[in-house]
């Protein structure tokens, strides 16, 4: 029984994690491109965007720039037992709108505050059964 608490624990631990770090970030969107700003796109190459094409597709790049009348990137492509840098383009013209990736400072406490609510019933609940062996006895 308690090899089945621990587990259920770490699993537990595991999916809240999984889900506090989706919870960090949302996509803040900026103005909608013009034809009118032309080229006048400004990228920075330390952030994540997710451009909404024309065509109704989403494309989401890390790294972009802008060379000339197109965003440019580098996305890895495997190479059999590896990953090598493949460089990728497209028209500014064809970009409807854009997103960018930003930290969510309220979903980061909420998660925190959540997370740490969630572990220590986890642990109140696996001590009152006795079953986390010398977890049982401590306090936190």
């Amino acid at each position: 029984m308690a090899a089945t608490l621990r587990k259920v624990l770490l699993l537990s631990t595991l999916v809240a994690s999984t889900a506090l770090l989706g919870a960090c970030m949302h996509w803040q969107e900026l103005a909608p491109l013009t034809p009118s700003q032309g080229t006048a796109l400004v990228l920075d190459s330390n952030q994540t965007y997710r451009f909404t094409l024309h065509s109704g597709d989403t494309l989401v790049v890390h790294g972009a720039h802008v060379e000339a009348d197109s965003v440019v990137w580098s996305q890895p492509v495997s190479a059999g037992t590896y990953w090598v840098p493949q460089r990728r383009t497209i028209p500014i013209s064809s970009i409807r709108g854009e997103s960018i990736e930003r930290a969510d400072v309220g979903g980061t406490v909420l998660g925190l505050v959540g997370f740490a609510l969630a572990l220590g019933a986890l642990v109140g609940v696996a001590g009152g059964v006795g079953g986390l062996g010398g977890l049982s006895g401590m306090h936190f």
